[in-house]
């Protein structure tokens, strides 16, 4: 996602096995992801 500054977010998708995108997250870059919400998304799919 690129931001009107000129440089992109940070997204990360997590797509089920028929293509269907079932997680979105975007965060700054200046911020660490935590692990712990892509985990609980993983397990809900």
């Amino acid at each position: 996602m690129l931001r009107s500054e000129g440089f992109s977010e940070r997204v990360t998708y997590l797509i089920d096995r028929q293509g269907v995108i079932r997680y979105r997250s975007v965060s700054d870059l200046d911020h660490e992801r935590d692990i712990t919400d892509y985990m609980i998304a993983i397990e809900a799919m």
